[in-house]
């Protein structure tokens, strides 16, 4: 956007994933291959919605009774979502392997540059399926990094096999999993495959690629856990021991005459006390012991008769 308003950035914002797409392109010749060979076989009657559909494996009605489902490449791409298929369709429109045509309804034909992809003479290189989201999530995670508390060690472990995997495959760390889906994994703690399912952007795919390799750092913490504490087990510093209750219970001892007569006195004085509060506003709630000095003083100015 900058540049179209002939301004030039010095840096990737993070808003979106347009700087980073070409870092994360990747041969995508076999599934070029299916949609150009769908596009062929429709000679040029139909638009993008419809190639997509047919390769997503769509059961809908414009398709069933068109009887496109009988096509080679019908289903081939059931694993990916249409939307995603459109996106690529967009791309192979822009890079010049396919051609739109016709107005209001336009339908799309494969160019030269398609046709020496079929012929093998030629390889496509390009986005992954979903690799847009996958570099939104990524840009929405670094504001996030930002503000986000220090990760422990497991996640870094975690950060470490992913950033390997993605060296050897030559794509970005976020192809492989995103952040996001790294914090789930480690929230969760998977030790079977089953649970690594479970995990937010770990989809059938990328368990049967990944989850192997990863499942196994989960198994080294939880076999350095147990460990631990087989240790602090034996140790006899750490066994817990419960103290011995040796005292024997003492009977109450009812109280004599004289502790008695000392707890009504108390009573007596302390309700007096609490009546002359009330008849005083601006003596406190709990008398201070200046106030208690000059009421005891004022019981003994008035003599015996005064008890």
């Amino acid at each position: 956007m900058l540049t179209y308003f002939g301004e030039k950035a010095d840096k990737p914002c993070g808003h979106c994933g347009n700087c980073e797409s070409g870092q994360a392109k990747v041969d995508v010749t076999d599934t070029a291959a299916l949609i150009f060979k769908t596009v062929r076989s429709l000679h040029g009657r139909f638009g993008a919605s419809t190639v997509a559909d047919i390769l997503a494996g769509s059961r809908a009605k414009a398709v069933l009774d068109r009887k496109l489902d009988e096509l080679p490449t019908y289903g081939k791409l059931s694993f990916v979502k249409a939307r995603h298929i459109k996106s690529a369709l967009n791309s192979y429109v822009a890079d010049g392997y396919l051609v739109r045509e016709g107005e209001p309804y336009p339908v799309l034909r494969l160019t030269n540059k398609a046709e020496d992809v079929l012929e093998g003479k030629a390889n496509v290189f390009g986005l992954a399926f979903g690799a847009e989201d996958a570099m939104a999530d990524a840009a929405v995670e670094r504001k996030l990094a930002a503000r986000s508390p220090v990760h422990g060690s497991l996640f870094d472990k975690l950060r470490s096999l992913r950033k390997e995997i993605a060296s050897a495959e030559h794509v970005p760390p976020f192809v492989v999993f995103s952040d996001a889906t790294l914090e789930d994994m480690a929230v969760i703690s998977p030790k079977t495959l089953e649970e690594m399912s479970t995990v937010r952007g770990v989809g059938e795919f990328k368990l049967r690629k990944y989850g192997t390799r990863f499942l196994k750092i989960f198994l080294e913490e939880a076999d350095k856990d147990e460990k631990l504490r087989e240790t602090w087990r034996k140790n006899p510093i750490f066994k817990e021991t419960e103290p011995e209750d040796t005292a024997e219970e003492m009977p109450e001892e009812e109280p004599s005459s004289a502790a008695l007569f000392a707890q009504l006195k108390f009573y007596r004085i302390t309700s007096r006390q609490r009546k002359a509060c009330r008849s005083t506003a601006s003596l406190p709630t709990t008398p201070s012991r200046k106030w208690q000095g000059s009421v005891l003083r004022q019981r003994k100015s008035s003599g015996p008769s005064a008890a």
